[in-house]
């Protein structure tokens, strides 16, 4: 892989009175996370002003406790190509997703209309019913 391989971590406190003020800075190699996801505990460095000097002496002190306190987090880095495969796919299956939720709802919508004409239509049959009914009981009494 080319490029830089570290990245920076700067932890900030955050508060409504003063600026957010820097606690401290840990540097960490992402190539061990390759395709694999780690847990990293790192110990805070105060920030040194040359980026020179930030990542030779990182590189020697960054599991030393300078008491500015500790980070920890998951990493899991996967190279741009896989992140845009990955990205395509989870796209292509959100699409077939969303194309079947609109199949569900049309089929659910036309079961619906089948169960609305139904009903309507037993509804007529039984206005026809009592119709001939009443069209009987009434030619019974016209004679």
């Amino acid at each position: 892989m080319q490029g830089k391989h570290e990245i920076e971590i700067e932890v900030y406190d955050q508060d409504s009175l003063t600026k957010n003020d820097l606690i401290g800075v840990a540097n960490i190699d992402i190539l061990p996370t390759l395709n694999n996801e780690t847990q990293i505990e790192l110990f805070l460095q105060p920030q040194k002003d040359k980026k020179e000097d930030q990542t030779k002496s990182y590189e020697t002190e960054s599991n030393s406790d300078k008491k500015l306190g500790k980070v920890s987090f998951s990493m899991f880095y996967i190279s741009e190509q896989d992140w845009i495969k990955n990205f395509e796919k989870e796209q292509v299956r959100k699409k077939k997703e969303e194309e079947e939720f609109i199949k569900q709802k049309e089929l659910e919508e036309k079961r619906r209309t089948a169960e609305e004409q139904e009903r309507l239509d037993e509804e007529r049959r039984i206005a026809e019913e009592k119709r001939k009914q009443k069209e009987a009981l009434d030619a019974q009494y016209i004679k």
